[in-house]
C-alpha cells in the first residue's frame, strides 16, 4: 500500500477514494481540486489540479488517479500524469469479479460488485461503476483507449 493522488474531490473521487482503501491500494489518500475546497473524507485537498504537474507533489505521491466524469479532461490527465511519470494503478474493488482472460488497462476504476465477462477490454481511465453489471465484449478489436462512465456496457 501506498499514498494515492487523486485529481478531482467530489462525489466519484469519494468512490474512487473509499475504493482504493477497500482494494489495499492506498494506505493515505490526498486530493488535488480547483475548488476551495478544505477536506474530503477526512483526507486533505492539497490545491487545485495543475500542483499534480509540481515535481514535488510527484515525489511524495508516485500513484495517482483521475476522478473527473468530463471524458476530454480526464483523458488529457491522464495523458499529462503519464507522461510526468506517475504509476496510474488499477483499482478493482475486492467485490468485483473479473475474468481472467479479461483486459484492463492502467487508471481504470472497477467498482462494487460488476463482473467484468471473458475477453471484456477496458481502456485505460475507464470506470465501471454499477453494481451488478456485467461487461462482456464479442469478437472484435480491442476498445481503444478512453476515459468514461460506463453505467451497463454493451458487447462491443
Amino acid at each position: 500500500m501506498s499514498d494515492l493522488l487523486i485529481l478531482c474531490a467530489g462525489g466519484h473521487a469519494k468512490v474512487v477514494a473509499e475504493t482504493a482503501l477497500a482494494a489495499g491500494v492506498a494506505s493515505r489518500i490526498v486530493f488535488l481540486d480547483d475548488r476551495p475546497l478544505n477536506l474530503v473524507l477526512g483526507w486533505p485537498i492539497l490545491g487545485p489540479l495543475e500542483q499534480a504537474l509540481e515535481p514535488s507533489i510527484q515525489e511524495q505521491f508516485p500513484a495517482a488517479l483521475v476522478a473527473i466524469d468530463h471524458a476530454a479532461t480526464c483523458l488529457r490527465w491522464l495523458a499529462q500524469l503519464h507522461a510526468a511519470g506517475y504509476q496510474l494503478p488499477l483499482l478493482p474493488h475486492p467485490s468485483a469479479w473479473i475474468s481472467p482472460s479479461a483486459q484492463i488497462y492502467s487508471g481504470s476504476l472497477v467498482f462494487a460488485q460488476p463482473s467484468v465477462q471473458p475477453q471484456a477490454v477496458i481502456g485505460i481511465g475507464a470506470s465501471v461503476i454499477n453494481q451488478i453489471r456485467s461487461v462482456s465484449i464479442s469478437p472484435s478489436p480491442p476498445m481503444p483507449p478512453l476515459c468514461a462512465t460506463y453505467p451497463m456496457a454493451s458487447p462491443l
